[in-house]
């Protein structure tokens, strides 16, 4: 998989900067790699303020459920679920309805934290059967 600086590298060096659906096919190749890797489990990355200064609410919030369930619905389930996850953290609640809606759908979650996974973040982090943190990963402190 390339780094972040090696796909602005590649992508300033197309041709035409004007495809629109650059972005979203080098995501689905990356995700697709990624579930190939684990098994044929589904893959997920909820991000939020990635790699930018955070404008607005950024937060994991009741509503988050709901994009949650979009992503996933159809997905398979026999062979769990690898879960990227980037987030400032968010309402404990709106936590738990997450991670109870994981685990009724997949047998098996693996959490995937690049860099950061703070407060509620680390709380879904934990809930799940298995965590892969980086040598530069960090998991926040638990505010209830």
């Amino acid at each position: 998989m390339s780094s972040w600086s090696a796909l602005l590298e590649e992508f300033n060096s197309q041709k035409d900067l004007k495809d629109p659906n650059w972005f979203d096919e080098k995501l689905k190749d990356n995700l697709d790699a990624i579930s190939k890797q684990r098994g044929g489990a589904a893959v997920i990355f909820y991000a939020s303020a990635f790699l930018q200064k955070a404008v607005g609410n950024v937060s994991i919030t009741r509503e988050d459920i709901n994009g949650f369930m979009n992503a996933l619905y159809g997905a398979p389930t026999e062979k769990g679920l690898v879960l990227i996850l980037h987030t400032p953290g968010g309402d404990p609640n709106a936590v738990e309805s997450i991670v109870e809606y994981l685990h009724a759908k997949f047998g098996r979650i693996e959490v995937v934290v690049p860099y950061l996974a703070m407060s509620g973040g680390a709380m879904i982090s934990l809930a799940g059967d298995l965590l892969l943190l980086g040598k530069q990963s960090q998991l926040g402190p638990i505010d209830l």
